[in-house]
């Protein structure tokens, strides 16, 4: 059994030694120095397959004072016209603040949220132009996301890692001519009960799961793996079956292998 994990960070995992030739991946890249470790895992032949992404993150432009957005944003595109990439992102929006009420609160927040809107609208338009996938960060902003339905409908996918919306949110996106694919990870294990909604009820051709390792790890001071990817398979198997057994989940595995290819345009 092949399983994909659409989302992870190679370059940030403190070990790598769980994979083999049936673990597949988006690697997902932030810097150029995550691009150039996952190039070398990816070479390295040490899983069976490695497709890399590269996008801004949106908490990376928060500060205007650290933030170099337009060096990335170069260094993005030169990406896309080697194609040395398979898709743009992680990018998105991530609104999340456990901020005062304060007017200079208030004023903060909407100057990154600004940010975060022109720098998802130049990558955006960056992956429509090379008809690429891309890959969405969503925080506490699925408004933001429905707003852009008529540009994200012209993409040839759109994955929404860790999909933070309800299964209304998702049949919504898919109505408006979006081909989308949602994807879910450790939340999964935690219990999140929009998750495992969605996971019963959307159609199979339209579900990824991934482990966003290191990170959304399950417990405290615990760092997510990417052997975890196979607990994510089981649970979202049995949550799709009254009764999982070894068959079911080699079914799981086989119909998200073909969401993979498909969300992320590999051929062969």
């Amino acid at each position: 059994m092949i399983f994909c994990d659409s989302h992870v960070h190679l370059s940030q995992c403190s070990a790598l030694d769980d994979g083999n030739s049936d673990y597949w991946c988006c690697s997902s890249c932030l810097s150029k120095e995550d691009f150039i470790f996952s190039t070398r895992i990816k070479d390295s032949a040490a899983f069976g397959k490695v497709l890399i992404s590269y996008g801004i993150h949106p908490q990376s432009v928060s500060d205007p004072e650290t933030d170099d957005y337009e060096e990335n944003l170069a260094f993005l595109s030169g990406l896309i016209s080697d194609k040395k990439i398979g898709a743009v992102g992680e990018f998105g929006f991530d609104f999340y603040s456990e901020g005062d009420k304060s007017l200079a609160d208030r004023q903060s927040r909407q100057s990154v949220q600004d940010r975060q809107k022109k720098i998802f609208e130049l990558q955006l338009e960056l992956a429509k132009k090379a008809n690429l996938p891309v890959v969405l960060h969503v925080r506490k902003a699925m408004d933001r996301i429905f707003a852009y339905s008529k540009e994200l409908s012209c993409l040839p996918s759109v994955v929404f890692h860790s999909f933070p919306g309800t299964y209304s949110d998702a049949v919504s996106l898919l109505n408006k001519k979006i081909n989308a694919f949602f994807s879910f990870g450790t939340p999964v294990l935690k219990g999140k009960k929009a998750n495992i909604s969605c996971i019963k009820n959307l159609p199979a051709e339209r579900i990824l799961f991934e482990t966003d390792a290191p990170y959304q790890s399950l417990k405290m001071g615990y760092e997510t793996k990417i052997s975890d990817i196979r607990k994510v398979y089981a649970r979202s198997c049995e949550i799709r079956e009254e009764s999982p057994d070894e068959k079911s989940l080699e079914e799981l595995c086989l119909s998200c292998h073909e969401n993979f290819r498909k969300a992320f345009c590999i051929d062969s």
